[in-house]
């Protein structure tokens, strides 16, 4: 029996079917998930299949299989591909960046201002007051070795036209205020020297003057000026008038007199 091909449409599926002819049997017919059973199928002319009749002589069963789930395809892992080994890169050297310096404005406090230096007031010390002749023939009769004796009196007078005269009866001196203050000592040294002359006389003054010519030479007043002179120096005068008195036998009288006693 001849194949032929019949094409069928499932009721149920409304799938076509691929029919093939299997000899006495009938037609098998395969489709898609159903299996159907053709019987008495006659065949024609040109190798063809008739299209049944329906009639009872004709019996079509329609087999809805059972349906069958596919086996899923099992996957199976792919043989590992051999990998590159794996390259080893160097770390990248770090970029070290210069950091950054961000300087914030800070307010300053305004410095100081320096305190002003200290005005110098230079005081200029007050003149000295002029010292008096009074207060020169003072200080100049403190000078006295010794100390002056207390019962002499001292004046500031210009009565007598000198710078000093001394009086040897009533133990006065009379000094001159015309006298410079370089020279004032010289002259109190002087005039009271008179008046010291005449103490180891017993103050008798013609007694006095006369031992004192002899021994420095002169007459009338002069030896007496020149004995003042002596004495006065060796009590540190440094002018005199009459005499600066270098002499050596004059200095030893003039100190036997400083002494109180006679030549």
């Amino acid at each position: 029996m001849p194949r032929a091909l019949l094409l069928l449409e499932s009721a149920m599926t409304r799938r076509p079917f691929s029919v093939l002819l299997a000899g006495a049997q009938g037609l098998v017919c395969v489709a898609a998930g159903a299996a159907v059973l053709l019987t008495s199928v006659p065949e024609v002319a040109g190798g063809s299949v008739a299209a049944p009749s329906v009639g009872p002589s004709l019996t079509i069963t329609v087999t809805e299989p059972a349906l069958v789930s596919r086996p899923t395809r099992s996957r199976v892992a792919a043989a590992p591909t051999a990998r590159r080994p794996a390259v080893q890169r160097k770390a990248a050297k770090p970029v070290v960046r210069p950091a950054v310096v961000r300087r914030t404005a800070v307010a300053r406090k305004p410095a100081p201002k320096p305190a002003p230096a200290p005005k110098v007031v230079v005081v200029a010390a007050p003149a000295p007051k002029p010292v008096t002749k009074q207060e020169q023939m003072n200080q100049a009769v403190a000078r006295i070795p010794g100390g002056a004796d207390p019962k002499v009196v001292w004046v500031l007078s210009d009565a007598y036209g000198s710078w000093g005269t001394a009086d040897w009866y009533n133990d006065i001196v009379y000094i001159s205020p015309k006298v410079p203050e370089n020279r004032m000592y010289d002259v109190v040294i002087h005039e009271y020297n008179h008046l010291r002359s005449v103490v180891p006389y017993g103050g008798n003054v013609d007694d006095a003057v006369k031992a004192m010519n002899a021994y420095f030479g002169g007459s009338g007043l002069m030896g007496a000026e020149r004995a003042a002179d002596c004495m006065a120096r060796l009590q540190g005068a440094t002018w005199t008038n009459y005499t600066p008195c270098t002499d050596a036998r004059w200095r030893d009288g003039a100190r036997k007199l400083v002494r109180g006693q006679r030549l």
